[in-house]
């Protein structure tokens, strides 16, 4: 009797840690189709460097209530950062190795700084807090991925 009792909680246990790291695989599976499809355009193909500009500036406008002298200014940064970021991509690709994460944060790091001055300091606070939270998003996605 003690036996059966004991067998019946060990299969008990292992199927309710099966049913526990399905629900979790399914979170992160959940939680990287939605960052996948945030960085794709309406078909579900990725989208354009022109497509991302437009979408960051778009945001930008709306949390930062941008001048139209600003918002051209942006727009260059944005795209000659994402043509930057681009090329160095593509030519670790056609090297057969992985991008230099330190040099692309750099990238984005001097892209920050070069719209952060050109706005006003309200908009700076704004700004700093978009790219706070950008970040928290970006480690959140980092440590779902690594669990």
């Amino acid at each position: 009797m003690k036996k059966s009792v004991l067998l019946l909680a060990f299969v008990a246990f292992f199927i309710s840690q099966s049913f526990t790291s399905n629900g979790e695989n399914k979170t992160v599976q959940l939680q990287n189709e939605s960052f996948i499809a945030s960085h794709q355009g309406p078909q579900g193909q990725r989208m354009t460097n022109e497509e991302r500009v437009n979408k960051q500036l778009a945001t930008y406008q709306k949390k930062l209530s941008l001048t139209e002298d600003q918002a051209i200014s942006i727009k260059a940064i944005l795209t000659e950062n994402a043509e930057t970021m681009e090329a160095k991509m593509k030519a670790a690709k056609e090297s057969g190795t992985r991008p230099d994460r330190s040099e692309m944060k750099e990238l984005k790091e001097k892209e920050n700084v070069a719209i952060s001055a050109l706005l006003n300091d309200d908009q700076k606070t704004t700004f700093e807090n978009l790219v706070k939270e950008k970040e928290e998003r970006m480690q959140q996605r980092i440590s779902n991925r690594n669990k």
